[in-house]
């Protein structure tokens, strides 16, 4: 992976069929307010019974579900509002029935967004893991498992060995002992076969040193002078075939090398070092050329997100552009984790292709994660940002809780209020949702 963490795991390219999902248009009249619905829990008589004398525990609030959905939901009931009229007035009636029907469809517009296959798609990951995250979870370590002995076995050392060869095979040894060895038993013949040159020199090396150990090319010189004073010619001779046999595992003494040969060495060296100096010129241009094109890939799919783009004019350009690069960055924080995305990047990286790289990230850069991160940055600026952005120095002291601010002389129009909201001419408030499609600006 390349150096700069803020763009090696923002997966960031998307093509025009990839576009992100965009939120329904919410119409600005029949608005329906969304209540968040509180999970329902079945009632079990005597379960829950306070002792006499005790004061019963204050049930808790359920946590809100869902949330980032509620637009979306509320676009939706707007639209069905308009399909039958006086529904939403009628609704109103009945909160419990709405807020359950809200709360419904919050759910399908989170699964519609996290399985765009559909039911199809969600059986089919449950058939692949019917125990579900404990069945991911087991993969993910066997993976990780795997990935450890790859490094072992893949990993070289600053001095061209691989250190961690000797931990791979006691791994292998730890899960199979006895195909370890039948696999060991059989490394010499096909090394012989692959890289006979190599294979020769590490065992004659191991030949010589038993040999030395032994004391043999010892006992071969006191044979081969024995043998001399003897004058014995045909036990010479043998003596002698032996000891050249038994010299023959011993290292090879390096030839002195001619001038011709130190000179053509010298240029080898030369020419390996330039290049080495070129691949690396070239490495830094297309890390350059990477980054550039992926940063600007990122940040203009973000700022052509149907949310960012409806965000208020009034918002100063520079907040835009820090809104824009937090999502940004939360997006390569969680592509930096999935393991497949990581995997088909290197592969491009690492062969300096351009299209490949840019063609793993445009595969991992969904519109589910886009949308989702776009929500949650929205969610945590846009109240003070709409606040902010409106604010005025000298402005007049915000009216008390509850209050609804008056409205200007003959106001039909859209007008702000002193405690800097954005008010219809009746007096009601914007909603930021609203504030967010511009409602606040039409006349």
């Amino acid at each position: 992976m390349p150096g700069e963490e803020e763009v090696v795991g923002a997966g960031v390219a998307v093509d025009d069929g990839a576009a992100p999902t965009p939120e329904p248009e919410v119409d600005d009249q029949a608005a329906v307010e969304e209540v968040v619905e509180p999970a329902a829990e079945e009632e079990i008589p005597g379960a829950q019974e306070t002792p006499p004398g005790e004061e019963p525990t204050p049930k808790q609030p359920p946590k809100e579900e869902l949330a980032e959905f509620k637009g979306t939901v509320s676009a939706r009931l707007k639209h069905l509002d308009k399909q039958a009229p006086g529904l939403a007035a009628h609704l109103e009636k009945y909160p419990q029935v709405r807020d359950a029907i809200a709360a419904t469809f919050r759910r399908e517009a989170a699964f519609r967004e996290l399985y765009p296959g559909g039911l199809v798609e969600a059986q089919a990951l449950r058939d692949a893991f019917p125990r579900g995250m404990d069945d991911v979870n087991q993969v993910m370590a066997e993976i990780q498992e795997v990935e450890g002995l790859d490094s072992k076995f893949y990993t070289q050392g600053d001095d061209g060995s691989y250190p961690g060869h000797a931990d791979f095979i006691e791994n292998l040894a730890a899960q199979d002992k006895d195909a370890t060895i039948a696999l060991l038993k059989k490394a010499p013949t096909a090394w012989a076969k692959l890289d006979p040159e190599s294979y020769n020199e590490t065992f004659s090396g191991i030949m010589a040193r038993t040999l030395a150990n032994d004391r043999v090319y010892e006992h071969m010189d006191i044979l081969t002078e024995i043998a001399k004073e003897l004058k014995n010619p045909e036990l010479t001779q043998r003596v002698t075939q032996l000891a050249n046999y038994l010299a023959g595992f011993q290292p090879k003494r390096a030839k002195e090398p001619t001038d011709e040969e130190r000179r053509i060495k010298a240029e080898r060296v030369a020419l390996d070092r330039e290049k080495a100096e070129r691949s690396k010129e070239e490495g830094a241009r297309f890390h350059q050329s990477f980054v550039a094109e992926s940063m600007k890939f990122q940040r203009d799919l973000i700022a052509a997100h149907p949310l960012i783009k409806r965000l208020p004019d009034t918002i100063p350009a520079n907040k835009k552009a820090a809104m824009i690069e937090d999502v940004r960055k939360r997006v390569v924080t969680h592509l930096d984790k999935i393991r497949p995305f990581k995997a088909a990047f290197n592969v491009g990286y690492q062969a300096r292709d351009q299209k490949a790289v840019m063609e793993a990230q445009k595969n991992y850069w969904t519109p589910w994660l886009m949308n989702l991160y776009v929500r949650r940055v929205l969610a945590d600026e846009t109240p003070g940002l709409v606040a902010g952005s409106q604010a005025k120095p000298g402005a007049k002291p915000a009216t008390k809780p509850g209050a609804k601010p008056a409205a200007a002389a003959g106001a039909k129009k859209p007008y702000k209020g002193p405690d800097g909201r954005m008010y219809r001419g009746d007096g009601t408030p914007f909603t930021t949702q609203e504030i967010l499609r511009g409602a606040h600006l039409q006349g």
